[in-house]
């Protein structure tokens, strides 16, 4: 019987202070201004998604509490009328809204920033999912902001 699998762990991998081989493949830029264009979108991006996990969380407490009064007897009407605003699906708007709005702009600073390095429409387009037509659309709006 053999004993357990381990994984094969190159020598030197994983070293504290050492430094990392060439990548070749991934150029780096060294230290990047922390508060460029592509990052702030992203700060932003982040944002929404903490407030939309908050907002969906009452959005989830409400819909357990309609759920319990249904089951509780209570007549769908009489339910209706007893909710607040917003309701849960004018909620679920606000946050699909609110969340592509923010990815939009991440995602249109992120296309900016990599034809900023040399990318063409077409990789960029390959790369998001889209055309390069697309792309280019994407990229002369963010010439006219």
């Amino acid at each position: 019987m053999e004993g357990p699998i381990r994984p094969v762990i190159p020598p030197q991998a994983g070293v504290i202070g050492e430094s990392r081989p060439s990548l070749g493949r991934y150029p780096r830029m060294g230290i990047v201004d922390a508060n460029d264009e592509t990052i702030a979108e992203l700060r932003h991006l982040v944002a929404v998604i903490d407030d939309t996990i908050a907002q969906l969380e009452r959005v989830r407490r409400r819909a357990d509490e309609i759920e319990h009064r249904r089951v509780g007897g209570d007549l769908y009407r009489v339910i209706v009328e007893a909710e607040e605003r917003p309701l849960i699906v004018e909620s679920l708007s606000d946050v699909l809204d609110r969340l592509s709005s923010a990815a939009g702009r991440f995602r249109r600073a992120e296309a900016t920033a990599l034809a900023a390095e040399g990318w063409t429409h077409e990789r960029i387009g390959q790369f998001f999912g889209v055309t390069r037509q697309r792309i280019g659309i994407l990229l002369s709006r963010e010439r006219v902001r």
